[in-house]
């Protein structure tokens, strides 16, 4: 599917149109970035915590760019990981800049922008306040270290136990602000991860499904599969087919 550069600027006006609603959400900042991390879109509220007079000043820039150190070079890390791997980025608790100018903490999500033939042309998402959040400054850098160790460590074996040494907080502490955040226990957090990992996978690879199930902490493919069916109601290979082009083997 191509598009003529009238369609495109059709598009282009609509998507302006739609991200202006959230120039009304001061606790919220949203973002569209080209493939090299750059902003081509941008709220209101993202200007105004930056700094900046208007958009344009951030239009063709990089968190990097936009944001003060260390935080501009992690967001723009994020970035460049989603559009290499395609996979989303799903509620990272993370630091961020409030309307006062001062550092506080967010959720953040990310997803990559896909052209019509799947392939990945940007990352869009947006991040939200956590400043009514009854935890601790603390509290939440050591549920943030959990949150990330998680995430980078699906293939493995995670105790919560472990987890909770790793926070300096009792397994019942961390589990109370893991629920307060996300609404999940730690438990169930950590399979909603690997089950969100191994949709994604699903979805956009042809890898085989004994592997996304060992990808995703699963060494048994039968327990993986009774666990994908109890999350999403299909089979992974019944959740793979939906995506699968017609006619494809």
């Amino acid at each position: 599917m191509n598009f003529d550069q009238s369609s495109l600027h059709e598009l282009q006006a609509e998507a302006r149109s739609a991200i202006a609603v959230f120039d009304f959400v001061d606790d919220t900042v949203f973002f569209v970035k080209n493939q090299y991390g750059k902003y081509l879109f941008v709220n209101e509220t993202a200007v105004n915590r930056c700094g900046f007079k208007n958009k344009k000043e951030i239009l063709g820039k990089t968190s990097k760019e936009v944001f003060p150190a260390p935080m501009g070079e992690s967001y723009l890390e994020q970035d460049l990981k989603v559009i290499r791997t395609g996979i989303p980025i799903r509620a990272a608790l993370e630091r961020h800049i409030y309307p006062n100018q001062s550092e506080g903490w967010c959720l953040t999500w990310k997803a990559p922008l896909l052209t019509p033939d799947g392939s990945i042309q940007g990352v869009s998402g947006f991040s939200r306040d956590l400043g009514g959040k009854p935890d601790s400054d603390g509290d939440l850098k050591k549920v943030a270290k959990v949150v990330k160790f998680i995430n980078d460590n699906l293939d493995q074996n995670v105790q919560i136990e472990e987890l909770a040494t790793m926070s300096g907080l009792s397994a019942f502490q961390l589990d109370s602000r893991i629920r307060n955040l996300f609404g999940f226990s730690t438990g169930q957090f950590i399979t909603k991860a690997r089950i969100d990992f191994a949709t994604v996978k699903l979805k956009n690879t042809k890898e085989p499904i004994v592997h996304i199930a060992r990808s995703a902490g699963y060494s048994d493919a039968s327990a993986f599969t009774r666990q994908f069916r109890k999350m999403t109601g299909a089979t992974p290979t019944a959740y793979r087919s939906q995506f699968r082009p017609p006619g494809s083997p």
